[in-house]
């Protein structure tokens, strides 16, 4: 690293990137610092073909987009996200939005009761009494800390509609029916049951924590073993 270069890579490493964004048609959304081999990733944010992947050099895409340049500390196995070029990075550890795909995927056939801001943080309540119950039979629901997320809203696909407002949102009960791990950010398949409608209820945060209907905390390792074992009694 010299004073004019402030990546610990070299100019000439080969990256990953689009040819919309070397043709400048896309801009970059999404930055990858990748955990297994140390290579760079620059993508438009959305999925992306394996045909229009391209391979240029680093210092090529702090070319093709500068504010790069502010991400050369971002650590190995870190994500960085913006939703336009005007916006600041966010950055995410990988791992942490790998577990909040892992954690709405076991809530499968959940509905969400409510989601309520406190702070810079939000609580939401899944209604899922058949994984609850395992802790206690009285239990219901689980109650799930969103930390510090860089954005939680619900896009309805028919109309298009964006929805922020948590209370909306909650009046909505809306019903999980799979989850996806997009360009850093959780994209959750509900049916809006206020209107029978179907959407993408869509967050990242920066750390999540699980908690039981009594506010006792639940690790994800046995969340997860919880709902194995539910499953593999229904083979």
């Amino acid at each position: 690293m010299n004073e004019d270069w402030p990546f610990e890579d070299p100019k000439n490493l080969a990256v990953i990137t689009t040819r919309g964004i070397m043709e400048r048609s896309e801009s970059i959304k999404y930055v990858s610092h990748d955990e297994d081999d140390g290579g760079w990733q620059f993508h438009n944010g959305e999925s992306v073909d394996e045909k229009e992947a391209r391979i240029i050099s680093l210092r090529q895409a702090t070319i093709l987009d500068p504010t790069l340049l502010e991400l050369a500390d971002l650590p190995l196995g870190w994500l960085a996200i913006r939703d336009n070029v005007h916006d600041e990075w966010k950055r995410i550890k990988k791992s942490n939005i790998e577990d909040q795909h892992l954690l709405f995927t076991l809530f499968h056939d959940g509905t969400l009761l409510d989601l309520v801001q406190q702070d810079k943080d939000y609580w939401m309540s899944i209604e899922i009494p058949y994984l609850a119950e395992r802790i206690d039979p009285n239990f219901e629901l689980f109650r799930i800390r969103l930390m510090q997320p860089h954005e939680i809203f619900y896009s309805d696909i028919e109309s298009g509609r964006i929805t922020e407002d948590p209370s909306e949102i909650s009046r909505m009960e809306l019903e999980i029916w799979n989850t996806d791990l997009k360009e850093g950010k959780i994209h959750i398949f509900c049916r809006n049951e206020e209107n029978n409608d179907f959407g993408y209820l869509i967050l990242a945060a920066e750390h999540i924590q699980i908690f039981d209907q009594a506010y006792n905390a639940v690790e994800l390792s046995e969340l997860k073993r919880i709902a194995q074992s539910y499953w593999d009694e229904k083979k």
